[in-house]
């Protein structure tokens, strides 16, 4: 999977076209995403590859990526 999101990273970028990476950074308890998990999601919060959970955990990433990518500047969020 990692290939997967390096080489749509890659892509978009050759393209000129805005995305934000998301990446589990550490899970406690229970979780469907395991830590490292990556994900990319473009500008309108569409998520083109990879995981870091369901369900809300997906929403609220999508929600960080767009405003991500808005500010340009990285977030963290606990869920």
């Amino acid at each position: 999977m990692p290939s997967d999101i390096y080489n749509k990273a890659a892509r978009l970028v050759m393209e000129g076209k805005l995305f934000a990476i998301a990446t589990v950074v550490r899970v406690h308890g229970s979780s469907s995403a395991k830590c490292g998990a990556k994900a990319i999601i473009d500008s309108s919060g569409k998520l083109l590859v990879g995981w870091v959970g369901g369900g809300c955990a997906e929403s609220a990433v999508k929600f960080e990526a767009i405003k991500s990518i808005e500010t340009g500047k990285a977030g963290l969020i606990s869920i």
